[in-house]
């Protein structure tokens, strides 16, 4: 039990772990009441856990699939580039599965070198590739990696599939970069759901000219989604970007653009100030629900601090515009850098899902370093009010970074995320990006 939401931990030990272990906390509510007895009321966070590492390809516990376990679906020197980094995850109809990453001529970052001296590899800004692979049975097996032909060095991919359509029978997968030489946001499309590929266009002339910089408005990786349209039957697009990185010192926000027309034009609207690397899910009717990382004082990390939660924050207008939700149940980033977190919606917005690493084993949280991430213990969340409150399981130990998600069934969930390659000798930290199917269903259970 555990007294105060900021005190919360997982930990682990190096025991093995039972097939059916859970590890969850939840905020209370009426059920939780009725259920646990507790000797005072200012009890915040409730810890139950089973104490373990999680080895690559084995099971955390009834709700991953026991017949797909851990897939590596990109690994530290892919393309000839020592790093894969970030994670991105869409469903262009079927069992078809499209993943994505960045590779990066880099070490640092959460990919280093694990023996010997550096040389430290430093030239990313001039070798960085998006990759993809596709899989065409709900990722229990994946093809050959593949580049997305931009011609330019970019970073930051975002993939959203746009639904079939009378022209367009295979609907549309859309990839949105953004170009490291000039600052402008890149769009590249595939008519054959990821087989072939357009040029890449330009679509910089929709947004802000103050938001181009080198610095400037970047898609915030993971995926995008449709909602309903009041011009569009097949639905209307939203992405999602931010500006002003932290490490450069400045403000940062997050951004929700959209399309009414498949992506031929786009349009800014919503900027939500002092957050960044937001995601959204699809609520229902008109809902969206939108999950961001906190933007932090970057002299914060001088010294251990309380964990910021995570901002949270909702449209009632199809994403036109978004309220800060400061009533939503609490959830944190990992450590005082914090890291990347994936948000789906099932059910029409009845389960709400998000996934991010749990952070380190210690408290309080320590200062961020080359050596300290916190991005440790990947944890899934679930809310059935819409975010107000939550309750989790750890489905994954060891090494979690940045990450996404996609909706396979009624009751399965796919998710990617960085992590050590097990056997890797030469490569620590985010390595790797894995692949695990999760059944919810069995995950959560109805108490």
């Amino acid at each position: 039990l555990y007294h105060d939401i900021a005190d919360w931990e997982f930990k682990r030990k190096t025991s093995s772990c039972p097939a059916a272990a859970v590890a969850w906390f939840t905020l209370p509510s009426a059920d939780m009441a009725r259920r646990v007895s507790t000797s005072t009321s200012a009890v915040s966070v409730l810890i139950a856990w089973c104490s373990c590492s999680l080895p690559t390809g084995t099971t955390a516990n009834e709700g991953i699939s026991g017949s797909l376990q851990q897939q590596v679906v990109f690994k530290h020197g892919d393309g000839g580039l020592w790093c894969a980094r970030q994670a991105g995850l869409v469903k262009a109809g079927g069992q078809r599965v499209l993943a994505f990453t960045e590779l990066w001529n880099y070490t640092g970052n959460f990919c280093f070198l694990k023996t010997g001296p550096p040389p430290e590899i430093n030239d990313y800004g001039l070798f960085q590739e998006v990759a993809y692979r596709i899989s065409d049975d709900n990722g229990a097996t994946w093809g050959p990696l593949k580049l997305l032909p931009t011609q330019t060095v970019v970073w930051n991919p975002q993939v959203v599939y746009f639904p079939p359509g009378p022209t367009d029978p295979n609907g549309t997968v859309l990839v949105h970069v953004k170009d490291k030489v000039t600052g402008g946001i890149l769009q590249v499309a595939s008519s054959d759901r990821g087989d072939t590929w357009g040029a890449a266009v330009n679509i910089s002339s929709f947004f802000p000219r103050n938001l181009l910089a080198l610095d400037g408005l970047r898609p915030s990786y993971g995926h995008g989604i449709v909602v309903p349209s009041a011009f569009n039957r097949r639905g209307r697009l939203l992405m999602t970007g931010y500006d002003r990185f932290f490490r450069g010192g400045g403000n940062t926000s997050c951004h929700v653009y959209t399309s009414d027309d498949g992506g031929l034009t786009w349009n800014l609207t919503a900027s939500i100030p002092r957050a960044f690397e937001c995601q959204v899910s699809s609520m229902g009717g008109h809902d969206v629900y939108l999950n961001a990382r906190h933007m932090r004082d970057p002299s914060a990390k001088a010294a251990p601090a309380t964990p910021v939660p995570r901002l949270q924050a909702s449209s009632h207008h199809d994403g036109a515009n978004f309220t800060l939700n400061a009533s939503m149940g609490w959830l944190y980033d990992p450590d005082q850098n914090g890291v990347y977190g994936s948000t789906v919606a099932m059910s029409g917005g009845s389960q709400l899902f998000f996934v991010i690493a749990a952070g380190p084993a210690t408290s309080p949280l320590q200062p961020m370093s080359e050596t300290n991430s916190g991005r440790n213990n990947l944890v899934l969340h679930r809310s059935v009010n819409g975010g107000r409150t939550w309750d989790a399981r750890v489905i994954a130990g060891g090494v979690a970074g940045y990450n996404d998600m996609v909706q396979l069934s009624n009751d399965t969930l796919g998710i990617m995320w960085e992590t050590e390659a097990e056997g890797d000798t030469t490569c620590s930290g985010a390595c790797a990006l894995v692949f695990l199917e999760v059944n919810v269903s069995a995950l959560f259970p109805v108490l």
